[in-house]
């Protein structure tokens, strides 16, 4: 399937603009809080930026409040390719809240540690505790 030129341009500027209005309305958020006015760098996050926070508590915005969760394990994911050229890992997160499931989006963390960053999140499925996944795939250079 061929791109044109034309399409290209039209659809990277709705991309660019789409990132400009999310990140400007996440900081929105996560800026007002006390103490968490540090943005953290996802691009710059590594397995090894989670690894000593496993047992940690985050917490993540959704609606009107904070939830915790705890970061329950960090594991390498199987990358296609040579090995070198990407990092690829999940974080699983884990809430005794018997609160309804959140469905898969894009919510504000925060964690003590690293301030306050955007991650997209899938939820595992119905039941207590409730477990929520992130996937990072970071291309090295």
């Amino acid at each position: 399937m061929a791109v044109s030129r034309r399409h290209f341009l039209e659809v990277g500027s709705m991309f660019a603009a789409s990132v400009a209005v999310t990140t400007n309305g996440i900081a929105g958020v996560a800026a007002g809080l006390p103490g968490w006015d540090d943005e953290a760098d996802l691009l710059t996050m590594t397995q090894d930026t989670f690894k000593p926070l496993i047992g940690t508590e985050f917490l993540f915005h959704a609606h009107t409040s904070w939830n915790p969760v705890v970061l329950t394990s960090v594991e390498e994911s199987p990358v296609a390719g040579i090995p070198p050229l990407a990092d690829a890992f999940t974080l699983t997160f884990s809430s005794t809240s018997t609160s309804r499931l959140l469905p898969q989006d894009t919510y504000v963390f925060r964690h003590a540690g690293l301030g306050s960053f955007q991650l997209f999140i899938v939820p595992s499925g119905p039941g207590v505790p409730r477990a929520y996944y992130a996937v990072f795939n970071h291309l090295r250079s």
